[in-house]
């Protein structure tokens, strides 16, 4: 099982300095638990942690990071091993991303993505589409599910296997699967970015829609750009078999395929692609 670093200040979890005690560490896929229950850490951004503190609330090591991730440590020396995104400096100047390692000062991995080309991503040796301002990757594995405004294709992994490989539709009329349309709406695709996947729900808003799963874009998404609601978007089935005309925007998946991503443990995530 794995946890994540919490954020400090503002949740019940905090102790009397302001800072999160490790029994507050919640299961995520984002980082294993310390074999002490001590030192205190703050994070900000994708899990990373970013001060240490001793268990006074005492300022003991800052950490800062370059965009791909290499970290400067100022302050007490430290033993935590623990960097960028929350994951492990092994001590050679690697970091361990669970599928494969990261090497932040050449901004790469040293392995290939085990997901192949169904990581979404004609570089296997990138990170995070090399945008790690906009993404993250925890794991070594890119994104749970990965869609081409242009194409179509969407791409679906649960735990480094492919779940949804599936040539699909977003938009309506002129604006279906075209890019140059996503700020237009009811008519254009899903706009880039990245959108959280919630779990299923019965039925939409307004019970118009049988069995969705809720889209909710991330800051940084090109939907804050476009006059088109943010809270309309859902992965959804086709009004019939086969019909070609059942999105305003909304990337049509049929039942199946849904129903094998929303069963995938933990969060899941979707990024949209131009290409």
């Amino acid at each position: 099982m794995r946890y994540p670093l919490r954020l400090s200040g503002g949740h019940s979890g905090v102790n009397s300095a302001g800072h999160v005690p490790p029994e507050s560490y919640l299961p995520s896929v984002f980082i294993n638990p310390p074999a002490n229950l001590g030192p205190y850490f703050n994070r900000f951004r994708t899990s990373m942690p970013n001060q240490q503190s001793d268990g006074t609330g005492t300022l003991q090591t800052q950490y800062t990071y370059e965009p791909f991730g290499y970290a400067t440590q100022t302050g007490s020396a430290s033993t935590s091993s623990y960097k960028y995104t929350g994951r492990e400096d092994d001590g050679s100047g690697l970091d361990y991303y669970r599928a494969r390692y990261y090497h932040p000062r050449l901004q790469r991995f040293i392995a290939e993505d085990p997901l192949g080309f169904s990581g979404g991503d004609v570089n296997l040796y990138a990170y995070a589409f090399q945008n790690p301002v906009m993404f993250s990757d925890a794991l070594g594995l890119d994104a749970t599910c990965v869609f081409s405004q242009a194409t179509g294709r969407m791409i679906c992994a649960c735990n480094g296997t492919v779940i949804v490989d599936i040539t699909t539709y977003s938009g309506y009329g002129p604006g279906k699967n075209d890019p140059l349309y996503q700020g237009e709406p009811d008519k254009g695709p899903i706009p880039r970015g990245v959108w959280d996947i919630g779990e299923m729900l019965p039925r939409s808003p307004g019970r118009k829609l049988k069995n969705p799963l809720p889209l909710v874009p991330r800051p940084g998404n090109d939907i804050y750009q476009t006059q088109r609601d943010p809270k309309s978007f859902f992965m959804h089935g086709p009004k019939q078999q086969g019909s070609q005309d059942s999105s305003n925007g909304c990337p049509i998946v049929n039942f199946p395929d849904r129903q094998s991503i929303n069963n995938c443990a933990g969060s899941k995530t979707l990024i949209v692609v131009p290409n």
